[in-house]
């Protein structure tokens, strides 16, 4: 159900997916056990209507997870994590101790927040009261309909509003948005999607 998988990684290993893009799957993009920042990384990349997370991070020691675009529409609101999620490895004893999400661009197209996705961004397990996963220069485009108060995001595993994510994560911005501004992003990704789907149905080079 992963579009493309990164980590399960040893110290010192390298993995990097780049320029990406994963549509109308469950997890776009799955950082599993990464173990270095340096090393350890999803950037550039673009996933669209995926119906779980878009970007993943799943019990990692170290890992970076930048400058990277979901865009959320109607077309699939199964959702059980967060758009942006971090969570820990099954048995719990391995932890997003310190995974960054830096530089990310999530835009929805529903104003139904808790309700369509399970949250914007979140670490959906504990340690002590802690948010383990790190949230930095990341941008929501959200519908004008919605407002600060919305439970928008996790933080410990308890929905909280935008204002709570600000507090929290103060480098991390919401806009709010008209219909038509939310709908030019959607057009914009799905014409990027079909021209990258033409280009490798050509042979172009990528």
């Amino acid at each position: 159900p992963h579009g493309q998988t990164c980590g399960r990684s040893e110290a010192g290993d390298e993995y990097l997916i780049k320029d990406g893009i994963s549509t109308d799957i469950y997890v776009g993009f799955l950082m599993s056990m990464g173990h270095s920042q340096s090393t350890n990384i999803i950037r550039d990349c673009l996933a669209v209507d995926c119906y779980g997370p878009s970007f993943y991070a799943k019990g990692n020691t170290d890992s970076l997870i930048q400058n990277n675009r979901a865009v959320v529409t109607t077309k699939n609101i199964q959702r059980n994590q967060a758009i942006l999620s971090a969570t820990a490895q099954d048995d719990g004893t391995i932890r997003n101790v310190a995974t960054t999400f830096d530089g990310s661009v999530v835009t929805v197209e529903s104003g139904n927040a808790g309700t369509d996705w399970f949250a914007l961004a979140g670490n959906t397990v504990t340690s002590a009261g802690t948010n383990e996963a790190t949230w930095t220069n990341n941008v929501y485009n959200v519908p004008d309909t919605l407002s600060l108060s919305s439970l928008m995001f996790v933080i410990d595993s308890t929905y909280v509003s935008g204002a709570d994510w600000l507090a929290a994560f103060p480098t991390d911005t919401i806009n709010f948005k008209t219909s038509a501004q939310i709908q030019e992003i959607i057009d914009d990704a799905y014409a990027e999607v079909a021209a990258k789907k033409l280009a490798v149905g050509s042979g172009t080079q990528l």
